[in-house]
């Protein structure tokens, strides 16, 4: 304990509890920007004597649709302010947002972890998106032909995911796994799903009151839970130690999945394990490439099935077109 009074504000939370915590004076606010700026604006809250910014997952705030708010912030407080960024992945666009919340005529510094050749500039494109190597990739291509290709595929997924998963706790009860998937719906189906082959799973996601989401996690950090199956609400920001293993069922942006497997190597196992389903989607065909550059940054194995999609999109073999989502399913 060194003192440092804080308060965390957020949406969803108490609010009279959260004022109550201002009311005492506190040296650090931890706040989501929407809840900060309420409170300003009402007047409950002056940042006039903040001299000191920091923005988590700063990708993310400034690059899909926080960026207003975060700049309303920014004015708000000292001019002489110094601003930090913490963020995973931290592309020229992202860069360029940034400049414009810190002092004018300010230099950056930038302090960069990642593995690369010796000497190899951080700035440079290399470093875009690069995972740590401490975290093993294992990526999975299911790339079936035919009219029912997704419904065959969802069937190769769900045997591949239930074996990783019995393999992973067989070796070791004590293992905690991650599984990522796409929406809040598709969260709820595939635990359901798991917890009556036997597996010691639930559902993390945006659409649970704000109380169970807390039960979840508490449950998941204690060891009573060992599988969980989330959205993007986990991808980023909850800090949850000893995750073992990852599994990213289905696939998003590059950012994301820098991100999502970044949530394992973080505790005492060591390597972290990420296991990674790669399905050729017509609306985001650039994902095989970037998936390759990173996987080859990190000096992973690159699955040949991989290179070949890879290739077919660069020849203009594979189309690109809006696949039919309904057809995909647990």
């Amino acid at each position: 304990d060194r003192g440092i009074r804080t308060a965390c504000l957020y949406g969803g939370g108490d609010k009279r509890s959260q004022l109550n915590a201002l009311r005492w004076g506190v040296h650090m606010v931890v706040a989501t920007p929407g809840r900060l700026l309420d409170l300003v604006s009402s007047g409950a809250l002056s940042l006039a004597q903040v001299s000191y910014l920091a923005l988590d997952e700063a990708d993310r705030m400034l690059d899909l649709g926080f960026h207003e708010d975060v700049a309303g912030i920014a004015s708000q407080v000292v001019a002489e302010r110094q601003v930090l960024f913490f963020s995973a992945t931290w592309n020229s666009e992202v860069q360029q947002l940034a400049q414009g919340l810190c002092r004018t005529g300010s230099k950056p510094v930038r302090i960069s972890y990642a593995q690369g050749a010796e000497g190899e500039d951080a700035e440079g494109e290399a470093a875009k998106h690069r995972a740590r190597e401490e975290i093993v990739q294992e990526v999975i291509v299911v790339d079936q032909a035919g009219d029912d290709r997704w419904e065959t595929q969802g069937e190769i997924k769900r045997r591949i995911l239930e074996e990783h998963l019995q393999t992973v706790l067989e070796s070791d009860p004590d293992h905690k796994i991650l599984v990522f998937v796409s929406t809040k719906q598709f969260a709820d189906e595939v635990s359901t799903r798991l917890w009556k082959c036997g597996f010691s799973a639930d559902a993390m996601h945006g659409g649970r009151s704000q109380d169970c989401r807390l039960w979840v996690l508490d449950q998941f950090r204690k060891g009573e839970l060992r599988l969980l199956i989330c959205t993007d609400v986990l991808g980023r920001g909850i800090d949850i130690p000893s995750v073992s293993h990852v599994v990213i069922y289905e696939m998003g942006e590059i950012q994301d999945y820098i991100h999502r497997i970044g949530r394992t190597a973080r505790g005492r196992h060591g390597k972290g394990h990420a296991l990674v389903f790669y399905e050729y989607w017509e609306g985001a065909p650039t994902i095989a490439s970037e998936l390759i550059d990173v996987l080859t940054a990190s000096k992973q194995s690159v699955p040949r099935e991989l290179y070949r999609i890879a290739d077919e999109i660069a020849s203009g073999k594979r189309a690109v077109r809006q696949p039919a989502w309904s057809k995909r399913g647990w």
